[in-house]
């Protein structure tokens, strides 16, 4: 059975929604104040709910995680989910500024970058990903933005074993056409090691499913 909820105003489909078993649904669409659902037999979980993220504070979500660990298939999913939040990365913004002969400068300039579009993303009431590029250095300076924005921050680093990781960048690679370069994978594998990451929520994903890694990140940003 497919059941559609329309509603305009949020504070009206909460307090209509309050003590109601209407089971656990999956968005499809959402367009402006309208959503619409499909059921999937269980209890509906207020908590999760996309109709209460709105009503959350605002949040600041940094994801380390080396090639192999399911990180790009934990953001898939938190986009498809996630509404007014924007995702950014070291990667991305060093495609935006202009390069020079120095990887050191142009690291700075696209980091200065990210920077700015973070404060204008919570000037805008909306919610901020970051997914590459984390250093001691640079993980200190965005506490500070959380900090002066008022967003809650949430840090998570996604691990799995050097074999299991290993295994699945060189499979990637040959799905791709890629040459796989066991060299490059070890000092990138390394120089992720000599980091520190003691206060990121570890998550190994040797051990969950793509789903259950979500499930995990999202219950804690969704968090009231």
């Amino acid at each position: 059975m497919t059941r559609i909820l329309y509603q305009n105003t949020l504070a009206s489909q909460i307090k209509s929604l309050d003590n109601i078993s209407i089971g656990h649904y999956q968005r499809k669409r959402r367009d402006f104040g309208k959503m619409v659902w499909r059921e999937e037999g269980n209890r509906y979980n207020r908590r999760n709910s996309p109709f209460f993220e709105n009503s959350l504070k605002n949040y600041l979500l940094l994801i380390n995680g080396l090639k192999g660990s399911e990180k790009s298939t934990l953001l898939e999913l938190l986009k498809d989910h996630l509404d007014s939040t924007e995702f950014c990365s070291l990667d991305g913004m060093r495609q935006l500024v202009e390069r020079t002969n120095s990887l050191n400068n142009d690291n700075k300039k696209a980091f200065d970058l990210l920077v700015a579009h973070l404060k204008d993303t919570f000037s805008r009431g909306k919610n901020g990903v970051v997914d590459s590029g984390l250093s001691e250095e640079r993980i200190h300076i965005l506490e500070e933005i959380a900090k002066e924005y008022g967003v809650k921050l949430h840090k998570f680093s996604l691990i799995a074993p050097y074999e299991v990781l290993y295994s699945r960048v060189q499979a990637r690679d040959k799905s791709k056409g890629r040459t796989f370069y066991p060299d490059r994978f070890d000092y990138t594998f390394h120089a992720q090691q000599a980091k520190s990451f003691e206060d990121f929520s570890i998550i190994d994903s040797s051990k969950l499913s793509p789903q259950e890694i979500y499930e995990i990140v999202h219950s804690k940003i969704t968090q009231v």
